[in-house]
């Protein structure tokens, strides 16, 4: 089983996030290439709100299709265009996404993404002892 930690020798979270993800040995674990808001049928969310739901929703069905769940995610890297972007809507998306999982988490922001049209990241690992 993976074991999310926050030691109290560490300063609290700010936020919904955990320190460390132990994965014990013999776990399968799944490197996540970044996801981006892409529909199936190819066309995007104009915004960043809506291109976190849609990568959320990838991220799951990609889940789902290697036998593990958003539960078995350990670690997330958030990249996003726009520093200011509405932090608070983010955090409401991706809480609808994990409910209150707390995988370990990094957020950039103010980064130049693959293409123009983008606007948000998302790249993860997932580890699952079978």
């Amino acid at each position: 089983m993976v074991t999310l930690k926050n030691p109290p020798q560490a300063p609290a979270p700010l936020g919904a996030y955990s320190h460390v993800a132990e994965v014990p040995p013999n776990a399968r674990t799944l490197f996540l290439a970044g996801q981006v808001g892409t529909r199936h049928d190819g066309t995007m969310p104009p915004d960043t709100i809506g291109q976190a739901a849609q990568i959320w929703t990838n991220i799951t069905q990609i889940l789902e299709g290697c036998d593990m769940a958003i539960t078995d995610l350990i670690k997330i890297t958030v990249f996003v265009a726009d520093p200011d972007v509405d932090m608070v809507a983010l955090r409401e998306a991706r809480a609808a996404a994990m409910g209150d999982h707390e995988p370990a988490s990094t957020f950039i922001g103010g980064v130049k993404l693959a293409h123009p049209d983008l606007k948000i990241e998302i790249e993860a690992i997932a580890a699952k002892v079978d």
